[in-house]
């Protein structure tokens, strides 16, 4: 079985933190270039300045069964469901002090079991854990694009957000 990579690209500016895209990044699986991202310490987990549509992505919204109507589009689960995921160990709620804004969970939120390893890497972090990696053509655009986003938005700093599942 195989380890996949969930990876989003956001920039913080002035404004605030914003996701360039709703969906992750399509990057093959490379397990030198997973080992360059790591590094060699522990994932740092998410930002706490994480976007609402990268948060969305890694975490479900917890619903009563009377309200799991309105949360159609969303991936969600019961709050039985997501006690029994946090007690089996495959799930968590996120940090404390986390602000979600836009749509919000009546009863908070719990990981996606299948997410794992969350980490996050500026710019200038992915230049220098990969720069001796050759990898593919996607990875390359990506780092073309952290690198577009700092000179074309003003004050602004890029990073990837990203996690594995299998």
């Amino acid at each position: 079985m195989g380890r996949d990579i969930a990876m989003f690209v956001e920039y913080v500016d002035a404004d605030g933190v914003h996701a360039w895209a709703e969906d992750a990044i399509s990057i093959p699986r490379d397990y030198r270039l997973f080992a360059a991202l790591d590094g060699r310490s522990a994932p740092r987990g998410l930002p706490l300045d994480l976007s609402s549509d990268v948060f969305e992505q890694y975490f479900l919204f917890v619903v009563d069964d009377a309200s799991a109507s309105s949360y159609r589009g969303f991936e969600y689960v019961t709050l039985a469901e997501a006690d029994a995921m946090i007690a089996a160990g495959t799930a968590h709620r996120p940090p404390p002090g986390y602000v979600k804004y836009n749509t919000t969970s009546p009863l908070g939120y719990v990981s996606g079991p299948d997410r794992n390893a969350a980490n996050w890497l500026w710019s200038s972090e992915v230049r220098e854990r990969t720069s001796a990696i050759v990898s593919s053509p996607q990875w390359a655009v990506l780092v073309d694009v952290l690198d577009s986003i700092e000179r074309r938005i003003a004050g602004a700093r890029a990073r990837i957000v990203f996690w594995y599942s299998g």
